[in-house]
């Protein structure tokens, strides 16, 4: 823009002055030809303009895209002058004063280019809070006022006394006593009580008596406020009206006991607050067993007897009960059949038979076994009879019974002689000597067999007129290789 005003300028200057301006020299001064002498100067020539300084650089701005400029307007070539009049040689005038060349000026700092940031995490609004309840500022409280320690006033003597100043009482009398405090202002006036001996007589937190047995007891209060105030009075009991015994009764759970062994009977007395709740026991037969203070039966004999408990005051109130006493058992165990009887000798053999035949229904069925070999060495009693016959179970365990032989007339004769559902196993007779006639049954195990098994046994010996290993059976038998074993229907 300025370079069109400078032209514009320039053109209105050559118009103005009717011709163009000769360039200038190197020099700076104009080429004009020097006029002759005596040639009239129209003017005085214009001196040309002093060039304006350069223009103050402007801070650097920001490039911007660069727009595109106008070509420049062509101008006319200048028309050519008439050759002008000589006229006198123009005055030399200074050369135009050289300016400076403007200053060069940095280039704009590159600037880096801004850094991209992460948008920001978008969070969740803030939850809506209610607004904070106005509280009413704290009222003001006057300050308690001190007050003084009330002075502690101590008990220092105190007198127990009783209604009608009554001493004396009876079992089972209540009395209440009560004890007067000195000062009477005591700050605390609570009383501890108690007795010397409560066997006879008790005493409450409150003061209250209660007789208990004969005999006499001192009864004494103290002040709790930790003095030494005290006061004691003595309670003499008397024997009162007795209060009998109602009930009695003797507990039935066990009344059984073998001979020598011992069984405690337990028994009530009641009502419970009865005077005297002594019990006399005793036996109606000694001989069978007797009984002692405390209820202790021991058996003598085999057999029944009567046990009485019997009140000791004057009520007469009894109960009474019946006693079994049964043979001490004989063989090791008891008979079931994690635990069976054992059976080891000639004599223990011989008393199951016995037992077994005088029907003891806690021998006929229970469960037995041999723990050794065992010699016969007497005229051989059958276990089990037509009346009482063995209906428990029996195991050899493989061991011998040696010599067996008979020792009966009539009946049924083996081992065992007549059994009923019994169960025999691993049986093992050795040298026999069985020689009998005339017999129901004669055979080496069993004379009767009804129902049961007989597994897993033998006979080896003498056996003659007679049915082998068992005589009769109501079952099947099978034989084999010198053993035998019966399925029973």
């Amino acid at each position: 823009m300025k370079l069109k005003q400078m032209l514009a300028m320039l053109l209105c200057v050559v118009l103005l002055a009717g011709f163009v301006p000769a360039p200038a020299s190197a020099s700076g001064l104009t080429d004009e030809p020097e006029l002759p002498a005596g040639t009239e100067v129209l003017g005085e020539p214009e001196l040309p303009a002093e060039p304006e300084p350069p223009a103050e650089p402007e801070p650097p701005v920001e490039p911007e895209t660069p727009v595109e400029t106008e070509p420049p307007v062509e101008t006319e070539p200048p028309v050519e002058p008439e050759p002008p009049v000589e006229t006198e040689p123009p005055m030399e005038t200074e050369p135009p004063v050289e300016t400076e060349p403007p200053v060069e000026t940095e280039p704009p700092v590159e600037t880096e280019p801004p850094v991209e940031t992460e948008p920001p995490v978008e969070t969740e609004p803030p939850m809506e809070t209610e607004p904070p309840v106005e509280t009413e500022p704290p009222v003001e409280t006057e300050k308690p006022v001190e007050t003084e320690k009330p002075e502690i006033i101590k008990v220092e003597s105190l007198l127990i006394s009783s209604p009608d100043a009554v001493y004396t009482m009876k079992v089972g009398e209540t009395l209440l006593l009560s004890a007067a405090i000195f000062p009477e202002n005591a700050t605390d006036n609570t009383l501890i009580w108690k007795s010397s001996d409560e066997a006879v007589a008790t005493v409450s937190a409150e003061g209250l008596v209660t007789a208990i047995s004969e005999g006499t007891a001192d009864v004494t209060a103290y002040a709790e406020n930790g003095t030494l105030a005290s006061n004691v009075l003595t309670i003499t009991v008397e024997p009162g009206e007795p209060k009998l015994v109602e009930e009695i009764s003797i507990d039935e759970t066990n009344l059984t006991v073998e001979v020598e062994a011992q069984l405690k009977l337990e028994a009530k007395a009641l009502p419970e607050d009865a005077t005297d709740k002594t019990l006399l026991w005793s036996s109606a037969d000694e001989k069978i067993a007797t009984v002692d203070e405390n209820g202790v039966v021991t058996g003598v004999a085999a057999g029944e007897v009567e046990i009485t408990a019997k009140a000791k005051d004057d009520s007469g109130v009894s109960d009474q009960v019946t006693v079994t006493v049964e043979e001490k058992a004989k063989f090791e165990g008891d008979g079931s059949e994690e635990d069976p009887y054992r059976i080891s000798t000639e004599e223990e053999l011989g008393l199951l038979a016995e037992l077994v035949n005088e029907a003891e229904e806690k021998y006929v069925s229970a469960c037995y076994i041999l723990t050794e070999d065992i010699a016969i060495s007497s005229a051989w009693v059958p276990i089990g009879t037509a009346e009482s016959p063995f209906s428990g179970s029996f195991d050899g365990a493989g061991h011998k019974i040696n010599g067996l032989c008979a020792g009966i007339d009539g009946g049924y004769f083996a081992l065992f002689g007549v059994t009923n559902g019994a169960q025999l196993s691993k049986i093992g007779l050795e040298n026999a000597n069985i020689q009998v006639s005339g017999l129901e049954g004669a055979a080496a195990i069993v004379g009767l067999m009804q129902g049961g098994t007989l597994s897993e046994s033998y006979v080896s010996g003498l056996v003659s007129n007679a049915s082998g290993v068992a005589g009769r059976f109501r079952c099947r038998l099978f034989r084999r290789s010198g053993c035998c074993q019966q399925l029973c229907r």
